[in-house]
C-alpha cells in the first residue's frame, strides 16, 4: 500500500499565492479548487497549510496549483522568489467603471498569462528588429480630438487604399505600420473571462500589446482593436470594457474611455463614407445592414454611430439596439441548452469550431507568428517555447507555418510521450 506523500511547501508563500491569485477568502478558493470541494473541511485543511500546522499531500498541491494558476514549484518559493517569478500585473491601469472594475480570480489569472506571453514575444525579436522599430508614434496624438487620431490611424493603416471590413486584414496592417503584436489568447484554464474586458492595451519599449478577448464577436472585435490603438496613439495603456454599443454614454467612464470610442467610431465608420452608403437605401435596417457590411461594424455600433450623426431618433437607436440585444441573447441559450453531439471516439471537433493551428495564428497574430518560427528556425527558441508561445500541440505547427507562408527548416514531429515531460525537455531544441 502506498503512503500518502507530503509536499514541503512554504506556509507563508502558499498565503501570499492565494492573495496574488485573486482569491481574498479562503472560502472561495474552496469553493473553486477540485480537492478541497470534496473534502469535509476544506475550509480549514487551507487555514491549517497557510498556518504551518499541516502539509498539503502531493493531489492537494496539484489541485491548488491548478486554482492559483501557479506552478506547483512556486510553493516551495519564499515568499520573495515567488514575487520575482510572478508576472507583474501591478501598474496594469483599469478604464472599466462601476462593479466591472472588480479584479476576479479569472480576470487575474488572465492578466498573469498575458504579461507572462508579452515576456515571451519580446524574446523572439532578434537585434535588427529591435534596431527597425519605430514606437515614437506611442503618445504623439496626446491632446487632440477624435476626429484627427482616426483621421491619423486610417491614413497610416490603410495610406491611399479602400479599408476592408474583415478583422484579420486590420490586424495584419496595424501589426505592420504600428510595429505591434495583436493577440487574442485563449486561456488554458476552464473558467473563461466571459465579458469581464473587451480589450487591453500595454506599451512596451520593445513590443507593444493589443488584446482582444477572444469571446466577443468578430465585429465587435474590429471596434475594440481601434479602441485599443487609440489608447496607445494618446498613451493610456490599460483595460478596457466599452459600453459604446449600448448607445449609453455613462457619466461615470473616464474621459480617455469616451476618447478611445470616439476615435473607433471615426476610424471605422467614417462620417462622409458614412453618410454616402447610408443614402443609397431606402428602408433603416437596409441602410444599418449595408454599413455594416460594408465597414465591419457590428450592427449595433452601426445604429449608435447614425444617431451620433443625427441620422436617427434616439427612440428608433434604442428600438434597434433592443432588437440586436433579444436576437443575440436567444442564440446564446440555443447554444448553452442545445443537446450534446454524439461523436465518435477516433473524431475530434476543431476547438470552438476552429482548428488548432487557427487558435495558435489568432493567439500572437500573423507578424509574431512568422517571427517565432524564424526564431526557431534559427535556435534562438527552443520546441518548448513554441509550444507556450502558440499554446497548442507542435504537431500542428506544419499547418501554422502554412498560414504565413513559411517554409520550416529545423522541425520534425515530436516523440511520443513528450508533452507529459515537456517541463525536463524545455531547452531542447531537437524535442
Amino acid at each position: 500500500m502506498s503512503q500518502r506523500v507530503n509536499m514541503p511547501t512554504n506556509p507563508e508563500t502558499l498565503k501570499l499565492a492565494r492573495e496574488k491569485a485573486g482569491y481574498a477568502s479562503i472560502a472561495d478558493v474552496v469553493a473553486n479548487t477540485s480537492y478541497l470541494s470534496k473534502r469535509k473541511d476544506g475550509v480549514k485543511e487551507l487555514q491549517d497549510w497557510e498556518a504551518g500546522s499541516a502539509m498539503p499531500s502531493t493531489t492537494a498541491t496539484k489541485s491548488l496549483a491548478s486554482t492559483y494558476g501557479m506552478p506547483v514549484a512556486y510553493f516551495y518559493l519564499t515568499p520573495e522568489a515567488l514575487l520575482s517569478n510572478l508576472p507583474d500585473i501591478s501598474g496594469i491601469e483599469d478604464f472599466r467603471v462601476g462593479d466591472a472594475r472588480i479584479m476576479t480570480p479569472q480576470l487575474n489569472r488572465y492578466l498573469r498569462e498575458v504579461v507572462a506571453q508579452r515576456d515571451l514575444l519580446r524574446e523572439v525579436l532578434d537585434e535588427d528588429d529591435i534596431a527597425k522599430i519605430d514606437l515614437s508614434w506611442i503618445g504623439k496624438w496626446d491632446g487632440e480630438d477624435a476626429e484627427t487620431i482616426a483621421s491619423a490611424m486610417c491614413k497610416r493603416i490603410w495610406q491611399s487604399e479602400t479599408p476592408k471590413p474583415e478583422l484579420a486584414e486590420w490586424i495584419s496592417r496595424i501589426e505592420g505600420q504600428f510595429d505591434i503584436a495583436v493577440i487574442q489568447p485563449r486561456p488554458h484554464h476552464a473558467h473563461s473571462i466571459g465579458e469581464e474586458i473587451s480589450g487591453l492595451a500595454l506599451a512596451d519599449d520593445k513590443i507593444p500589446i493589443i488584446v482582444l478577448n477572444d469571446r466577443e464577436t468578430l465585429n465587435r472585435r474590429l471596434f475594440t482593436l481601434l479602441h485599443e490603438l487609440a489608447h496607445l496613439m494618446v498613451k493610456a495603456p490599460g483595460i478596457s470594457r466599452h459600453t459604446y454599443e449600448s448607445g449609453q454614454n455613462l457619466p461615470q467612464v473616464s474621459k480617455i474611455e469616451h476618447l478611445c470610442n470616439s476615435v473607433a467610431e471615426n476610424a471605422l465608420m467614417p462620417k462622409e463614407a458614412f453618410r454616402h452608403i447610408w443614402s443609397q437605401q431606402a428602408r433603416l435596417s437596409d441602410k444599418i445592414k449595408a454599413v455594416h457590411k460594408t465597414t465591419g461594424a457590428s450592427l449595433s455600433a452601426t445604429t449608435v454611430r447614425a444617431h451620433h450623426l443625427n441620422l436617427i431618433e434616439e427612440d428608433d437607436m434604442q428600438k434597434q439596439l433592443n432588437t440586436y440585444a433579444t436576437a443575440f441573447r436567444q442564440k446564446q441559450a440555443k447554444v448553452a441548452y442545445a443537446p450534446p453531439q454524439k461523436r465518435k471516439p477516433i473524431q475530434r471537433k476543431p476547438v470552438f469550431g476552429r482548428g488548432q493551428d487557427s487558435l495558435a495564428y489568432d493567439r500572437v497574430g500573423p507578424r509574431m507568428t512568422l517571427k517565432s518560427l524564424l526564431a526557431f528556425d534559427e535556435g534562438r527558441l527552443s520546441a518548448l517555447d513554441l509550444y507556450d508561445i502558440f499554446g497548442v500541440k507542435l504537431n500542428n505547427l506544419p499547418k501554422i507555418a502554412s498560414k504565413v507562408n513559411y517554409s520550416l527548416v529545423r522541425w520534425h514531429s515530436p516523440r511520443p510521450g513528450w508533452y507529459a515531460q515537456r517541463v525536463g525537455a524545455k531547452g531542447n531544441d531537437n524535442v
